[in-house]
């Protein structure tokens, strides 16, 4: 913890007082704020979390991953190169990066493709039971696997139900239908994903 406190701290007083230099290149200099600003995320995390902790560990783990995509920037725009071991840790560093990048364009796509579906209810017969189901086609060049969708159904009183859709596989250009199966009188439904895979 020492360690990893003493790091940060290292790389804030070198690199804050480039918050107040004159940049050329205004999305470099926004670029470098935001580092610098990730940096200070960083010794926020280090210092309301217990280390090693699960809550340490998760917020630990979303700074990092700002952090290795703001170095990956600095690398691929501006030729950002170290010299011996500090090039091998730079190039580690990025390519956590680009992974951190990698599934946070998944996890966007997925959630708007989710997030804007239109779910429909049909009364299946008896006003007791319900069935609600959305057709969704994926626009994106991501193939999905293993799709599980919760549908948060509330009912006029606004008491909130859960009901659940999932599909397997979601090849891009793909329709797939999601269908959930509730005795909520649903007058509103709010669909998010609950988990995915990606396909190799």
């Amino acid at each position: 913890m020492a360690a990893v406190k003493k790091g940060v701290q290292a790389e804030i007083d070198t690199d804050t007082p480039l918050k107040d230099r004159k940049f050329k290149d205004s999305k470099l200099h926004e670029s470098v704020i935001s580092y610098i600003n990730v940096l200070d995320e960083s010794m926020d995390v280090i210092k309301n979390y217990s280390y090693g902790s699960a809550e340490y560990n998760e917020k630990w783990s979303e700074v990092y991953d700002k952090r290795t995509q703001l170095l990956k920037t600095f690398v691929d725009q501006y030729g950002l190169k170290l010299q011996g071991e500090d090039q091998e840790t730079l190039e580690e560093l990025v390519a956590n990066g680009a992974s951190a990048a990698k599934e946070q364009h998944e996890k966007e796509t997925i959630n708007k493709l989710i997030s804007s579906a239109q779910f429909e209810k049909k009364d299946e017969g008896d006003g007791n039971y319900f069935t609600y189901t959305a057709v969704i086609e994926n626009t994106s060049d991501i193939s999905f696997e293993n799709v599980s969708v919760v549908l948060g159904l509330y009912d006029a009183d606004g008491v909130k139900q859960e009901a659940y859709a999932h599909v397997n596989t979601w090849a891009p250009g793909e329709k797939v239908k999601f269908e959930a199966t509730s005795d909520c009188n649903a007058t509103e439904i709010k669909p998010t994903v609950q988990f995915y895979d990606v396909a190799d």
